[in-house]
């Protein structure tokens, strides 16, 4: 089980601290009421720290996630092709022409 934060944004950013809207930025958040699941490391809390004010955090616990992995798909296989000759006529040249 791994640790999560699950943090809100419940106060406005209008008229805060340019630092503190990098840092709530900086966590994803742009709206009010929205939460984000964030893991829960020392750069983390600290800029919830420093907003600490501006946010609610909750402590979750979060089955760990195995990422997929992708399979790469069989490549078919290539049959070989007959060349098809060209249907393009060329033009006679003279000394083609005088040949016959």
């Amino acid at each position: 089980m791994a640790t999560k934060l699950k943090v809100t944004l419940v106060k406005s950013l209008i008229g805060q601290v340019k630092k503190n809207k990098l840092q709530i930025a900086a966590l994803g958040l742009r709206k009010m009421q929205q939460s984000v699941l964030l893991p829960d490391t020392p750069d983390i809390r600290g800029k919830i720290h420093r907003a600490k004010h501006m946010l609610s955090v909750e402590t979750v616990e979060v089955a760990d996630e195995k990422k997929p992995v992708a399979k790469k798909a069989a490549k078919p296989e290539v049959t070989p092709t007959e060349e098809k000759p060209k249907t393009r006529s060329k033009k006679k040249t003279e000394s083609e022409t005088n040949e016959e």
